[in-house]
């Protein structure tokens, strides 16, 4: 998990409480968080060891620039052969980006997404997802399904 959408730590502390214990109580057998001050080699280990790689919900700008700062984790999300999940601000920063919010994003699937939308007006090639809905896109970013 790449928890890094809040700059307030108590806040995200308490958010990766909650994210573990959902994510144990639907099955998954360990949570692994990648820690800011976790180094290359550590995060690559990271990466190796897991089937599946949550980006969290929150503020995208600062998932985004995290994310960034860190060229080698932008490298090894593109890389990945397991599953990627991002939840609102997740999926913004996996996509191509938000346009009604001007959010970036890294463009691992070809669609901007909208996230807590309400359905109207849309530039196309865009992917609103309203509350309470998901999507999956699979390889190769052809296939969508909610």
């Amino acid at each position: 998990m790449i928890p890094w959408t809040t700059r307030d730590l108590v806040k995200e502390f308490k958010y990766r409480s909650i994210l573990e214990k959902y994510f144990k109580d639907v099955g998954f057998r360990d949570v692994l968080f990648l820690e800011k001050s976790d180094s290359f080699e550590t995060v690559y280990e990271k990466f190796r060891s897991v089937d599946v790689v949550y980006l969290p919900g929150g503020d995208p700008k600062i998932l985004y620039e995290e994310i960034t700062s860190r060229p080698y984790l932008i490298k090894l999300l593109k890389d990945f052969k397991g599953i990627l999940v991002g939840n609102s601000a997740g999926a913004v920063v996996l996509s191509k980006g938000s346009p009604v919010e001007e959010w970036k994003g890294l463009g691992l699937v070809e669609f901007q997404v909208v996230v807590h939308c309400n359905l109207g007006n849309l530039p196309s090639n865009v992917v609103c997802i309203p509350e309470g809905f998901w999507i999956a896109v699979t390889s190769g970013g052809g296939g969508v399904e909610c």
